[in-house]
């Protein structure tokens, strides 16, 4: 196992092939399902018109006792 892991880290790649590894390494750990949440909350933000802000943070956004 130990020797498997050197052959890894010793292997040469390129950006590409680095980023990928690294993208896939970010969505085992965070789960496919959160990661989506979480770029879907990005989008939704900045769809989000100046006068739409106080009406998603103020009165009946959150449950009672929030």
């Amino acid at each position: 196992m130990i020797e498997h892991t050197n052959k890894l880290l010793q292997k040469e790649v390129t950006r590409k092939e680095f980023l990928q590894c690294v993208a896939g390494g970010l969505i085992f750990v965070f789960g496919f399902h959160n990661l989506l949440s979480l770029l879907q909350r990005y989008r939704q933000a900045d769809q989000v018109q100046p006068h739409q802000t106080d009406a998603l943070s103020g009165f009946g956004t959150r449950k009672f006792g929030a």
